[in-house]
Order: structure tokens, then C-alpha cells, then sequence
């Protein structure tokens, strides 16, 4: 019997979408709640970037943003 290619591809794709995904051997969960937030309800607050509340780790450049190699 001869599948169709284009059922095979389709097939195929599905099966990538509603995959399981393992991790050491178990289920992992993939149904999260939503984390979203409403940033209008919060007071934000602005730092330099020498200020005591931050710390850099890594990889900086002289404008403090992170960079990987």
C-alpha cells in the first residue's frame, strides 16, 4: 500500500505538535496557566547601572547589556 506524501507530511507534523515531552523518564506537565500580568498596575522603577539592587554576572559591554559569544 503507497501513502500519499503529502498525508505523511501532515502526519508527520501533527504527531511534532501533540507530542509528550519526557524528562527523565516522566510526563512532563505542559498545561501552565497563564503568567501574564497587567504591567499598568504595578509602579515600575528605573536603575542605574551602578546601582547597589542590581549585579552583573556574565558578560557585559561598557552600556551593561549582556552579550554571548
Amino acid at each position: 500500500m503507497k501513502i500519499c506524501p503529502v498525508l505523511a507530511t501532515i502526519t508527520s507534523l501533527v504527531a511534532l505538535v501533540y507530542s509528550d515531552i519526557l524528562q527523565n523518564g516522566q510526563l512532563r506537565a505542559t498545561n501552565y496557566p497563564n503568567t501574564t500580568i497587567d504591567a499598568a498596575a504595578y509602579e515600575w522603577q528605573t536603575y542605574a547601572p551602578d546601582a547597589a539592587e542590581l549585579s552583573y554576572k556574565g558578560r557585559w559591554d561598557s552600556k551593561h547589556i549582556s552579550w554571548w559569544s
